[in-house]
């Protein structure tokens, strides 16, 4: 019976959402205990590697929209961490996802989309306002064209 990964990932996100937020290193050791019981340690260690590195960034919007990227090692992905009209389940634009979680169904989530979690529960996300003029210039280099 194939696995309906939109279920688990929410189910995952709802997990996360449901840890308290870690403001002591008692905490935080209880918050990654939790964690390993829904994502191997390896992980894990990646997506607070992330974190620790400020690679995750909010980008506000002019009109109040919140869109995350992960700088990753070769390429910057973006991550929909929430269920929206843009995304029906929580989603990165990166190749591990593709292969791993839609594809194979190997992986149920990419390192960028649990670093964007978590970094979003813990208010670690690198914060950045984006002008019209600034969107645009995202969109084109994310297109290709430009």
């Amino acid at each position: 019976m194939p696995v309906d990964v939109g279920f688990v990932l929410n189910l995952e996100n709802a997990a996360i959402e449901s840890l308290g937020d870690p403001t002591s290193t008692d905490d935080l050791d209880d918050y990654f205990e939790t964690l390993q019981f829904l994502f191997s340690e390896r992980l894990i260690l990646a997506a607070f590697d992330l974190i620790d590195r400020e690679s995750v960034i909010r980008f506000k919007t002019p009109w109040g929209y919140n869109q995350y990227h992960v700088l990753g090692s070769t390429a910057n992905y973006t991550v929909f961490p929430f269920r929206s009209h843009h995304s029906p389940t929580p989603y990165c634009t990166c190749p591990a996802f593709t292969y791993g979680v839609l594809l194979s169904g190997s992986e149920i989530m990419c390192k960028h989309l649990l670093a964007t979690m978590i970094a979003i529960k813990m208010s670690r996300c690198i914060e950045r306002t984006l002008s019209l003029n600034d969107l645009a210039i995202m969109a084109s280099a994310e297109t290709g064209s430009g």
